[in-house]
């Protein structure tokens, strides 16, 4: 029975990871539109594109969609990264929960630093 409790425990983490994916996609489909100008603006400067172009009616909803997708699984990462980290420290020796936080803490710049020169 003690087995069943870890099965239990990732579900409850899976369901929060999945949550999170849906409110990062619903605030992503609301925020599309800001998202969509941050990614055109250099293709605006460097090759004087105005506006995007659809062909068919469904293919702007679905890029729309798309984007809004892309960008709530980016923002749901960080989410899926704690409730790893909160699922797997339990069974972890001392040592290995030393060397894990300073893997954490030196990739956090890591990822600072590719945002800071995207």
């Amino acid at each position: 029975m003690y087995f069943f409790r870890y099965f239990r425990e990732i579900q409850w983490r899976g369901v929060y990871v999945c949550v999170g994916l849906f409110l990062g996609v619903f605030t992503g489909y609301k925020q599309v539109d800001l998202i969509f100008e941050i990614i055109l603006e250099p293709l605006r400067v460097y090759y004087n594109i105005a506006s995007l172009v659809s062909l068919d009616l469904t293919e702007a909803f679905l890029g729309q969609l798309q984007v809004a997708a892309l960008a709530g699984a980016a923002a749901t990462v960080p989410l899926f990264w704690i409730q790893m980290v909160c699922f797997l420290r339990p069974g972890l020796y001392q040592r290995e929960v030393l060397s894990f936080q300073k893997i954490l803490f030196v990739s956090s710049f890591f990822a600072l630093g590719a945002l800071y020169f995207t």
